[in-house]
């Protein structure tokens, strides 16, 4: 029996495999477990409200666990931006804080404006730890195609099982 050598395309293959199901765990599976696991929740910025610092559609990354707020600190935050009971997420920067009745004010960095909302800070959602610049659009288009993903990484397995069965038939 011969040896199967692992080739560039083998590899890229199960690469592609395990990101797909990993994908499909972490995004569809065990989402909330995940996101409770790691103390860490993922948004994509969609206005230019902190630009330069955060461009459209740059991928970020908020940290739920830090509760230890500074002035200047870039976080996340529910609030009601219409004054239409709607909660919308805002990430913007801090501008002040007032521990004595556990509020903050935010602002954007493209408009330098302080916001008209105040925030409590139990409305936070936490602090942005990481920005990754313009990817935005692939994480809103898998979360938004999830069948269209999961139906093209389906076809991408039959056809590597396709090709793996019939190169060990002629061998």
């Amino acid at each position: 029996m011969k040896k199967h050598k692992l080739t560039l395309y083998d590899f890229v293959v199960y690469i592609a495999l395990f990101l797909v199901i990993a994908y499909i765990y972490f995004q569809l599976i065990a989402p909330s477990n995940f996101d409770e696991m790691r103390q860490a929740q993922y948004f994509v910025v969609v206005t230019d409200s902190m630009e330069p610092t955060i461009p459209v559609n740059s991928l970020i990354r908020v940290n739920k666990s830090d509760r230890d707020f500074e002035v200047d600190d870039i976080v996340s935050v529910f609030i009601d931006v219409n004054n239409d009971e709607a909660r919308e997420i805002v990430t913007h920067r801090i501008a002040s804080i007032h521990e004595e009745s556990g509020t903050l004010r935010t602002m954007s960095d493209h408009f330098r404006e302080i916001d008209r909302w105040v925030v409590k800070k139990t409305d936070v959602i936490g602090k942005v730890e990481l920005i990754i610049p313009h990817v935005g659009w692939l994480a809103m288009f898998l979360q938004r195609n999830v069948i269209v993903f999961i139906i093209l990484a389906i076809i991408s397995v039959m056809i590597y099982l396709y090709i793996l069965i019939n190169n060990w038939h002629k061998q």
